[in-house]
């Protein structure tokens, strides 16, 4: 597909009083200084959008891969806080740390990022923002596309494991003979 350029170019009105009244003739693209004058004024707009536009498009994946934060295992809880910054919420039980982190799609994803601590050191991490990685086996299962997720049949009965019945003659336990 080819399109047609036909350059305009604004001359001053000398018809009109008011100086600044622009008006415009198109000129043919074969002759004429006009012409000339507006390939000129073209290539001078284009100029910077040529130069950056290559940098942009090249650039742009390579400020993605840069932009990603990984968390290793056995980092600890300072190194952590220095890569993602100060955490959204902290809770700890007994030994174990857990650091949560916005992420950005918390009502999508149903959770925010996770980082586990275990005596000051991390043991996993699970992390649905892309601008985050962990660099160990994540105990978090991957995250399932909608379009996979609506494969399954939303008028099924839901199915329960069948309870395991236990002889009631038997007890639980077993006697000794005493």
């Amino acid at each position: 597909m080819s399109v047609a350029i036909t350059p305009r170019v604004i001359l001053r009105s000398a018809a009109t009083k008011d100086p600044c009244a622009p008006r415009t003739t198109t000129r043919s693209l074969l002759g004429g200084r006009g012409v000339l004058r507006a390939l000129r004024a073209l290539r001078m707009t284009l100029s910077p959008l040529a130069t950056l536009l290559p940098l942009l498009l090249v650039g742009t994946p390579l400020m993605a891969a840069r932009a990603q934060t990984i968390i290793d295992p056995g980092m600890t809880e300072t190194q952590v806080i220095a890569k993602l910054g100060q955490p959204l919420s902290t809770r700890s039980y007994k030994t174990f740390t857990y650091l949560f982190y916005h992420n950005g799609c918390e009502k999508k994803c149903g959770m925010n990022d996770l980082v586990t601590l275990d005596s000051g050191r991390v043991i996993d991490a699970v992390f649905r923002s892309p601008s985050r990685r962990y660099s160990g086996t994540s105990s978090s299962p991957r995250a399932i596309p909608a379009a996979e997720a609506s494969k399954g049949n939303p008028d099924a009965p839901l199915s329960v494991p069948a309870k395991t019945t236990s002889n009631p003659k038997k007890p639980p336990y077993v006697e000794t003979g005493l």
